[in-house]
């Protein structure tokens, strides 16, 4: 959350493949666990009278980090910076003081895991063949790599919350929460849901669609492993 989160882009971009997945996976849901199973039920009162601040934090925490990734050039930073949108939407859930919000910010955390490791899986696979990370480097690899670009197309629709996806069924349950409780919160936090949009189709179009660049030579589709993994995802 705000003034907090600069750290996590920076892990992410440190960090390998492996870490980038277990970090996004599960180490950010701790902190949802921890409002859900200790604040919530030990310090109900204290939640309620701290809801404007944490509401206030959580609402610049969307609005910065979705800016943030539409500026991004290496896309695993872009990709680290959706994670804090999405998981301060969380917050918005688990402090509406409703159960639409609280069983929609636990899907949404379950439905973050998948989708963010996701991503971070595809860019490990891009990273793997051309050890690069800046979006102005790629360029139309969709002709040579036609799985790895459906497969990669699907956990990009469901990280912005596509309808029929799993972000979709929590993102849809939060707002509802917010709706029973603030409209201001339902306003501004739908913001970020449509920078979430822009951001993952310009990740999207920037890698897989154009013209193929022509120092990107050797193109080679997902192997079996790689293929298992994503479809598992999926």
């Amino acid at each position: 959350m705000f003034p907090f989160h600069l750290w996590l882009p920076e892990a992410h971009v440190e960090a390998p493949t492996e870490g980038s997945i277990l970090l996004a996976g599960l180490l950010l849901k701790l902190g949802g666990y921890g409002f859900i199973k200790i604040l919530i039920n030990f310090f109900p009162v204290s939640c309620i009278y701290f809801t404007p601040l944490i509401y206030s934090m959580s609402l610049i925490s969307i609005i910065i980090s979705s800016g943030n990734a539409l500026i991004q050039t290496d896309f695993k930073r872009l990709i680290a910076y959706t994670s804090i949108s999405h998981m301060n939407f969380v917050v918005l859930g688990i402090f509406s003081q409703t159960i639409f919000g609280l069983v929609g910010s636990v899907l949404l955390m379950f439905a973050h895991g998948l989708t963010s490791s996701g991503l971070f899986a595809s860019v490990g696979i891009i990273y793997s063949r051309y050890f690069s990370r800046q979006l102005e480097y790629f360029g139309g690899l969709i002709v040579g790599m036609p799985v790895f670009g459906t497969l990669f197309f699907f956990i990009t629709v469901g990280n912005f919350g596509f309808p029929l996806t799993f972000n979709f069924i929590g993102e849809l349950l939060i707002l509802v929460g917010l709706a029973h409780f603030n409209l201001y919160a339902l306003f501004l936090s739908s913001i970020g849901l449509f920078l979430s949009v822009a951001y993952s189709i310009i990740l999207y179009d920037k890698i897989m669609f154009g013209n193929l660049k022509a120092h990107i030579v050797k193109i080679k589709d997902v192997n079996i492993f790689e293929f298992n993994a994503l479809l598992s995802i999926v």
